[in-house]
């Protein structure tokens, strides 16, 4: 009956199946592997129609190995063991523990070993690439990956401090840039005196930018006003937008941080005296309230890490969380105080959302 289907009513069938499927399909005809392991726009629409989103967690008694679950799995009453995968290691020898892992975008990560090795691994399809080794003088501070939407192109950014001599006062800040398809090597582009970037290494990729906070910890306003930096890729130059938080953070310590959730730049705080909060950021740097969480005496004075992971569409949110060194992935709901407690409430190492995608470490 398939071999009967018009050949572009084939294509619209295959581009809604998951990715485990299709990779089993690539030996039932030549242009079945042709299709789904070298048709770049096939790739590009079975991404821009694939709903599943998965969670990667690796656990703390087993530090070298990685489990992958759906979010539609842990989000659900009914759980068993078979919603769990577990993942090849993508690299060998170097456990989670000493490895760096930036924000999925469009299911690809970009890791950095603990030998400064920047690798970009697809978990879908287990395809790994080793970049080029990036030229760097001092501390790395980031690495992160982002999507050139107008040259269908990957672009790894490089962020790291330069300093000059001895003197730490007179660090400079290095972006460097390498593209997966169009650059044999690192490129630099900026070199800024007294940048100042995220502590947290928080710099997800929207719009054609990346972005983080500069002053990410607030203390009463004597800082000023939050400042969220931007760097676009298409310009290569850095933007700024200044936020105020509403006045009743002046007098808390609060840690302000940026994340990509639902399509939408979003600013999340965490109060020591009230709540997680959740903002959109609109045009014009307008923030719109979407989702508070209260936080009780235990939670607030204990709290080291309140993180975004995944927003559902019911308004849901999926935090990783570190309370009394315990970390956990939960779900909360708009004004809870208690979360749901997935699958994933255990103790985890290290936690990352991916969607499935057929899109090629190689470029």
């Amino acid at each position: 009956m398939a071999a009967n289907l018009p050949w572009d009513i084939t294509i619209e069938i295959l581009s809604r199946l998951p990715v485990k499927s299709l990779v089993r399909f690539k030996c039932v005809s030549k242009s079945f592997y042709s299709l789904i392991s070298q048709d770049s726009q096939f790739k590009r629409k079975h991404l821009d129609q694939s709903t599943r989103h998965d969670l990667i967690v690796n656990l703390e008694h087993g530090p070298e190995r990685l489990f992958s679950s759906s979010l539609s799995y842990l989000s659900s009453d009914d759980h068993d063991q078979e919603g769990v995968i577990e993942l090849p290691y993508p690299i060998k020898d170097n456990f989670s523990e000493y490895m760096t892992v930036s924000r999925s975008c469009n299911g690809l990560f970009c890791i950095q070993d603990i030998a400064g090795i920047v690798f970009i691994w697809n978990p879908s399809t287990r395809e790994l690439r080793r970049l080029p080794d990036c030229p760097r003088t001092n501390d790395r501070i980031a690495y992160s990956l982002g999507y050139d939407s107008s040259s269908d192109d990957y672009i790894v950014l490089s962020i790291h401090k330069s300093i000059i001599g001895d003197c730490a006062a007179r660090a400079r800040t290095v972006f460097q840039l390498i593209s997966l398809k169009r650059d044999s090597s690192w490129r630099k582009i900026l070199d800024l005196p007294g940048m100042k970037f995220s502590l947290y290494g928080s710099y997800d990729f929207y719009n054609g930018a990346f972005y983080w906070t500069e002053n990410i910890f607030i203390y009463s306003r004597r800082y000023g006003p939050l400042v969220i930096s931007s760097f676009d890729i298409k310009e290569e130059k850095i933007k700024k937008i200044e936020l105020s938080p509403p006045s009743r953070y002046s007098d808390q310590y609060t840690i302000f941080d940026v994340s990509v959730l639902g399509g939408k730049l979003c600013l999340y705080s965490l109060s020591s005296v009230t709540s997680f909060d959740l903002w959109v950021i609109e045009e014009y740097g307008v923030m719109k309230k979407i989702l508070s969480i209260r936080l009780n005496e235990i939670q607030r004075y204990a709290a080291q890490v309140f993180k975004p992971l995944y927003l559902f569409e019911d308004g849901k949110i999926m935090l990783h969380t570190r309370i009394n060194r315990i970390e956990q992935v939960d779900i909360y709901k708009d004004g809870d105080s208690a979360p749901k407690t997935t699958a994933a409430s255990c103790k985890i190492l290290r936690a990352y959302i991916y969607n499935e995608t057929l899109i090629s470490p190689q470029g």
